[in-house]
């Protein structure tokens, strides 16, 4: 098999290295001299650039339009990945879900033990967003066998990540706090700011949770500025959502609405983020006083929730 061309080898180890704002310049350069199997390499990467920096429509449009046609089932694979994320933003559980059995079946095809790691690893997460956590961790034994097979220390802080975050639902706070610094360490193997921006602001979640707003602002900070470093859009957005909380549960009201109503106008299509942000809202509302105010967001944030019914994260249904 041929080698791939410089340019998708440049471009594989930004993106896998968490550098997704450095690679969306690369990805909007002309593809056309490229040979068949590194065009739809190109093109799988091209979507996930897309998706990870916040374009998923984009992203969404250049996946389908590529899985029309004849494609490697490794590229296959990344492109129902990237499916399954936007339609899940999108509140599309059913077509989340079937995006992501075709990422895991084409992987599987390819004999491709990364790209499977990476299919169930993104199973675990949505799992653990709207499942109850019997259910999410039912697949952990699965999980954990395609993770070690990958060898990959990508997977491997992902999975501390997701493990942590199941804790964290569990009550169990230290315990996460102690997979958190697991995915950290693996991390130091091979920096990658995206994987950080993650687990800094699980931790944020963390440290609000056992009363630690200094730490979690903290944390929340760093999330923002790794965001900036690797353009990874969802973490942008998750750290100024908690940024907006933190600050408010500091009394900084006007701090907390300048990073809500950044939130607010960066996200509409992930219904998922724009409820969470609603909700900071409503929070700095009842602290300011402005009841009338907070029961017009509640009224907005219960008309978009009626209509993601059993695509709910569990956080929402609180």
């Amino acid at each position: 098999m041929k080698p791939p061309s410089a340019a998708v080898t440049e471009l594989r180890a930004l993106v896998g290295s968490g550098h997704f704002a450095d690679a969306l310049p690369i990805v909007r350069t002309k593809t056309l001299d490229l040979e068949k199997d590194d065009l739809s390499a190109w093109i799988a990467l091209r979507a996930e650039v897309l998706l990870q920096t916040g374009d998923e429509d984009a992203a969404s449009l250049v996946a389908r339009e590529a899985l029309k046609r004849p494609i490697a089932a490794a590229h296959a694979s990344q492109l129902h990945r990237v499916l399954a994320i936007c339609t899940f933003n999108r509140g599309e559980l059913v077509s989340s879900m079937e995006h992501i059995e075709s990422a895991r079946n084409q992987a599987l095809s390819a004999r491709t033990p990364l790209l499977l790691a990476y299919a169930e690893l993104t199973h675990l997460w949505l799992a653990l967003t709207f499942r109850s956590l019997d259910v999410a961790l039912a697949a952990l034994p699965r999980v954990r066998v395609a993770v070690a097979r990958s060898g990959d220390s990508a997977c491997f802080a992902l999975l501390h990540l997701y493990v942590g975050r199941a804790e964290a639902r569990r009550g169990a706070l230290q315990e996460a706090q102690r997979h958190y610094t697991a995915a950290e360490r693996l991390i130091k193997l091979n920096p990658n700011p995206w994987l950080q921006g993650l687990v800094e602001i699980d931790r944020s979640v963390v440290f609000v949770l056992q009363g630690d707003h200094v730490a979690a602002l903290a944390a929340a900070t760093r999330a923002s500025e790794l965001a900036e470093l690797s353009g990874h859009f969802r973490t942008k957005l998750a750290a100024a959502i908690n940024n907006s909380h933190i600050l408010e549960r500091l009394g900084d009201i006007d701090g907390a609405r300048k990073h809500v109503a950044f939130a607010l106008e960066a996200t509409d299509t992930n219904r998922h983020l724009t409820r969470a942000a609603l909700d900071s809202l409503a929070n700095l509302e009842i602290t300011a006083g402005h009841y009338d105010d907070c029961q017009s967001v509640l009224d907005e944030t219960t008309r978009r929730a009626r209509a993601d019914v059993g695509a709910r994260p569990h956080w929402d249904a609180i």
